[in-house]
């Protein structure tokens, strides 16, 4: 039996036995399946890496605060101050576990930019 046997050939085979015939059809599917798997493994192997292009380190910093385009240290206060209403931890103390662990990620990372541009405006 391949794995392109249809329903028809199946009950013609195992018409006096339906045990069998249901074994035959899982065996079938199972077996288009894992050829379906194969085909789209080998399609991706044959698939080109993405080459994602390089970001500034100032575009990442401002990505965090939600900022783009030109911007000012007052502008970048102002959205540190929103960010950090929006995300602060102590916010959301009674949330499941992946809303804290996510709101302290975005913590962290406004921290980090907010420090980044109060260096850049010093020097």
């Amino acid at each position: 039996m391949n794995q392109y046997t249809t329903n028809a050939q199946l009950r013609s085979i195992f018409y006096d036995d339906p045990d069998t015939y249901d074994l035959a059809r899982q065996r079938r599917n199972i077996l288009r399946n894992r050829a379906a798997r194969q085909r789209k493994a080998e399609r991706m192997a044959r698939r080109k890496p993405k080459v994602t292009p390089p970001i500034s380190i100032l575009a990442i910093h401002a990505a965090a605060l939600g900022l783009s385009g030109q911007f000012n240290i007052e502008d970048v206060r102002a959205a540190y101050r929103q960010t950090m209403l929006r995300h602060h931890p102590d916010k959301h103390h009674g949330s499941p576990h992946h809303v804290r662990a996510k709101s302290e990620q975005l913590t962290k990372a406004a921290n980090a930019a907010r420090e980044y541009f109060e260096r850049l405006n010093r020097e």
